[in-house]
């Protein structure tokens, strides 16, 4: 097997190669990520008094920009190396580096889980295996690269695509979408016992329009809305009658010549989120008293602007939907302080300031026996409870929202670690 090591590597820079590669063993880390590698390689660069071209266009500076983790074990080092967008090859490097070879990608991940928890008193080497492949079948998925960062786009383009091919399966699943539509616990846009199926729908809805159409632009939903009732048509297509029609025209023309532009439209269109939470679980979270202490700042401010704004923003959409009988609930999850100083941090509820239906909820951290952390800890230093932090939160916010958040937001990479589980 020919050495990768030296397609990879000028040979003019194989001795300053091995000379990084022993620093970084001396370094003491178990798992190198990019931001340690290239701290290493600053460092050997000044220890060594490379130039700034060497530092920044050097074969060796190019390797490590596209490793995103590493770690040493017995006589090797392995590595992830991101050789092209969203592909990846895994390779083995001796210590004295000088062979590397690749290893495939289910040896790397054997190898590194050993690594990382072979000292672990609970450690199993009979390791559970998922394949995911069988989800893939029944899934789009992604193989142009350009299509990475627009996945709604290209999920709006495969789906219209499937009601072009195949138009009586799909529009069926879009007539059971939009009949199992719910804000909160009521019917929106169409009632679901009254429609059996989609076919139905598209005789009805015609003569719907034209009725409207006679009707002037400007007239309220709340004119129309009993008669639109006994037609089977809830709330949610628009307030006016000129909004009614222009939304149902749009959905015949969904049905009729489908296009990824109308589907992402329709979809836009449907008002399905009443409930949102926000999480930000670090630092001291409050309204006043806060600013300048330690690991708070912009976040507080900015998270509390985007909560009001948000607030007005999906009013203003319900209230244009037809819908003016659901108030938007807002929640802010974040970390409930016991000793907050002269802080509202250890209050367990609180309304945001110049809000309608706003809040902070606290939750308090626990450690491994359930206890309550009384004081404030630093972001990093918070990582262990956030598991725990998480079902505990779930808890409360089930309970705050009578039901499951619509949207959660994260932020930081704590918060989208706590959004995400």
């Amino acid at each position: 097997m020919s050495n990768l090591l030296n397609t990879i590597i000028p040979k003019k820079e194989m001795q300053e190669f091995k000379e990084y590669f022993f620093l970084l063993s001396k370094s003491g880390i178990k798992f190198i990520l990019r931001n340690d590698l290239f701290a290493v390689f600053s460092q050997y660069c000044s220890e060594q008094k490379k130039n700034t071209k060497f530092f920044k266009e050097s074969g060796i500076r190019k390797f490590i920009e596209k490793i995103p983790e590493m770690f040493f074990r017995n006589e090797y080092v392995y590595i992830k190396h991101r050789y092209a967008v969203a592909k990846y090859r895994f390779y083995r490097l001796g210590m004295e580096s000088e062979y590397m070879e690749e290893i495939g990608i289910a040896d790397y991940i054997d190898i590194k889980e050993t690594n990382a928890f072979e000292n672990n008193s609970g450690y199993n080497e009979n390791k559970l295996r998922i394949d995911l492949v069988p989800f893939y079948d029944y899934s789009p998925s992604i193989r142009d690269t350009r299509h990475i960062g627009n996945g709604i786009k290209f999920l709006n383009q495969y789906m219209a695509s499937s009601i072009f091919q195949e138009p009586e399966k799909w529009e069926q699943k879009i007539f059971e979408f939009i009949r199992l539509c719910r804000l909160d616990t009521r019917e929106i846009l169409i009632n679901g016992s009254y429609f059996k199926d989609i076919t139905e729908l598209k005789q009805e809805l015609p003569g719907i329009i034209e009725w409207l159409k006679g009707k002037s632009a400007s007239t309220t939903y709340e004119e129309i809305k009993l008669k639109l009732k006994k037609h089977g048509i809830e709330a949610g297509w628009g307030n006016t009658v000129k909004k009614i029609v222009e939304k149902m025209q749009l959905f015949m023309d969904l049905l009729n010549e489908p296009q990824s532009t109308l589907l992402a439209d329709f979809i836009s269109s449907i008002p399905m989120i009443s409930k949102i939470a926000i999480i930000s679980p670090h630092g001291w979270f409050a309204q006043e008293n806060v600013l300048g202490r330690p690991d708070t700042g912009g976040q507080v401010i900015y998270i509390l602007d985007q909560v009001k704004a948000l607030e007005k923003f999906l009013t203003r959409e319900l209230r244009e939907t037809g819908i003016d009988d659901v108030v938007p609930r807002i929640i802010i999850l974040t970390r409930l302080i016991p000793n907050a100083d002269t802080t509202s941090c250890n209050r367990r509820l609180e309304k945001v300031f110049h809000t309608e239906n706003c809040w902070i909820l606290r939750v308090p951290f626990k450690d491994a026996d359930g206890r309550i952390l009384d004081d404030w800890i630093s972001r990093f230093h918070i990582w262990p409870y956030l598991d725990r932090y998480t079902e505990d939160s779930k808890r409360e916010l089930v309970s705050e929202f009578a039901g499951n958040p619509h949207l959660i937001i994260g932020n930081y990479s704590d918060g989208n670690l706590v959004a995400t589980l």
